[in-house]
């Protein structure tokens, strides 16, 4: 089995311990909401959009002393800039050994003078960014982390894997369904068979109109897999009418999803770029802001 498996948690040294810790966060709310929730009308607050965005804010407030350690080098380097500028100009087009030992004492004490380092934005960056690349994996995989969500689509993954060649027709309904999942990458599957991890994989990719579809490549449990499907759909609603599964259409509000994280992004990387530096052209840590 190869790590294209999404249901198996993240592991390795650095990224394994974060991706438990973040996903341990995101099912302790989940059940936190659970228990404002009324099962027997079906009314409550254990929804998957709403946890990732409380998720989301506990995450960001856990790395804000990076995150503001990072302005202030940021700032810092804003106000070093007019001063670097001018040594880099005092000594542009020497290239003597001598020169370039004035070139660095002068630039040193800048820093000195400062009390940071070359190194200092960039350290920050590479703490966080990790807590990041783990956050993004755990919100991929939330049937990994979230036990009650593993449990509705493993009602669903039994009941299939009880049919005889359910993963030949499972290969099939990716292909036909356009599932954006690799079959080839499960191994087990050109022997006619797919672990449980493999088929929750599988149906965490469905959204509101391939579960119809699924439902109708095993007719003996059609009923079934529509059932367990519903409560599956419903944590994954938010606002009402907009399901996270599906994929952004303009024909639907889903679309402002990616609209309004594109213009947030946008917004935040603006503000975070100084006032006082926007026009500095040789400030190496501003051109690399305004690229990316």
């Amino acid at each position: 089995m190869l790590d294209f498996v999404f249901l198996t948690k993240a592991d390795g040294l650095l990224m394994g311990p974060i991706s438990r810790l973040l996903g341990w966060i995101l099912n302790g709310i989940y059940e936190f909401l659970a228990l404002f929730s009324d099962k027997v009308n079906g009314i409550g607050m254990a929804n998957i959009a709403f946890c990732i965005v409380l998720f989301t804010i506990i995450v960001k407030m856990l790395i804000l002393p990076l995150t503001i350690k990072q302005q202030k080098s940021t700032k810092l380097s804003s106000q070093m800039s007019p001063e670097l500028t001018a040594i880099n100009e005092k000594y542009r087009g020497k290239t003597d050994e001598a020169s370039r030992r004035k070139m660095q004492m002068e630039t040193q004490a800048v820093y000195d003078k400062y009390g940071t380092n070359p190194m200092a934005g960039c350290l920050t960056l590479f703490i966080s960014l990790p807590i990041l690349f783990a956050l993004y994996r755990v919100i991929y995989a939330i049937p990994a982390y979230i036990n009650d969500v593993y449990d509705m689509y493993k009602l669903a993954a039994d009941a299939i894997q009880q049919i005889p060649g359910y993963a030949d027709t499972l290969t099939a309904f990716v292909k036909d369904a356009r599932i954006g999942i690799n079959m080839k990458e499960f191994g087990e599957a050109s022997s006619g068979v797919l672990t449980t991890p493999h088929v929750i994989d599988i149906l965490s990719k469905c959204n509101e109109t391939t579960w119809q579809t699924l439902a109708a490549s095993f007719p003996t449990i059609q009923t079934d897999i529509l059932t367990y499907s519903e409560p599956i759909l419903k944590v994954h609603k938010f606002f009402g009418g907009l399901n996270i599964l599906n994929n952004p259409s303009i024909k639907s509000i889903s679309v402002l999803i990616p609209i309004m994280s594109m213009v947030f992004q946008f917004l935040q990387t603006k503000l975070s770029v100084s006032k006082s530096s926007k026009d500095d052209k040789d400030n190496p840590a501003m051109q690399s802001m305004k690229m990316m």
